[in-house]
């Protein structure tokens, strides 16, 4: 029964942040790269059309503050569930299954339809379809299907990690996520930055149950301290200039 309620309590949170995800990427009203893109803004009328753009990106970029590092947190805690029933004989059998469930689709959705449907539409301007299949796969300007290699990667690290967590580990990672605003390929920036969401989410996970206990009579306790890490991450995450998100997240 305490299983059951501790997987509703995080197929809540992935309702809420897939939900946040929708309203953030139907907001977008240009998306663009190196290679070109499309401005459904040059379209509209101007004036008003224009003030609602002002409104619904400010809103946008506070989405974008956390709904990807919630996502990771999420992912994290989850994997600290399954490690706790050690559902994985081993390293390798633990690879090829996230292999399978994300680089598979991730390499598929890329090359046979992503890519095609893009370069169809004009999306990469000039370029030529190698080009175009390039710097998707290796994420180099807009690519949407970057959470899937990030994952991938971060989960791989993340199996060695987990088993032999500490909570004092989560600031070396916090480095790492600073350090990531300083790496100019996403192949590896990406990984570095989300790294420490992931493991914080493990972390939770294996506090979780007291920590539930303790907030549940305590709740401005709660709410003060998830609202000042929420600022504290916040300004830490505009002061190297990232909030939390590599520019290719579109």
């Amino acid at each position: 029964m305490q299983q059951s309620k501790r997987i509703n309590e995080y197929t809540v949170l992935r309702v809420f942040a897939i939900l946040l995800v929708l309203v953030s990427h139907i907001s977008y009203y240009k998306v663009g790269n190196e290679f070109g893109g499309v401005n459904i803004l040059a379209l509209a009328p101007s004036g008003t059309s224009f003030k609602w753009y002002y409104l619904i990106d400010k809103f946008r970029y506070v989405i974008y503050l956390f709904h990807m590092p919630l996502f990771m947190a999420i992912s994290g805690a989850l994997f600290a569930l399954q490690t706790k029933k050690e559902r994985w004989s081993g390293f390798g059998s633990f690879a090829e299954a996230k292999w399978q469930r994300l680089m598979i689709p991730y390499l598929v959705f890329t090359l046979l339809y992503l890519v095609p449907l893009k370069y169809l539409s004009g999306y990469f301007g000039q370029a030529n379809f190698l080009m175009a299949e390039g710097s998707q796969l290796t994420l180099l300007g807009n690519s949407h299907l970057w959470y899937l290699y990030t994952l991938f990667v971060v989960a791989l690290v993340a199996y060695f990690l987990v088993p032999r967590m500490q909570v004092w580990y989560l600031l070396p990672l916090w480095g790492l996520h600073l350090a990531s605003a300083y790496v100019g390929l996403s192949l590896i920036s990406l990984p570095m930055e989300f790294l420490l969401w992931y493991m914080l989410g493990a972390v939770f996970e294996s506090y979780r149950e007291t920590l539930t206990a303790y907030f549940r009579t305590k709740r401005a306790v709660f709410l003060t301290i998830w609202l000042t890490a929420f600022v504290v991450c916040s300004l830490l995450s505009l002061y190297v200039g990232r909030f939390g998100i590599p520019a290719c997240n579109a």
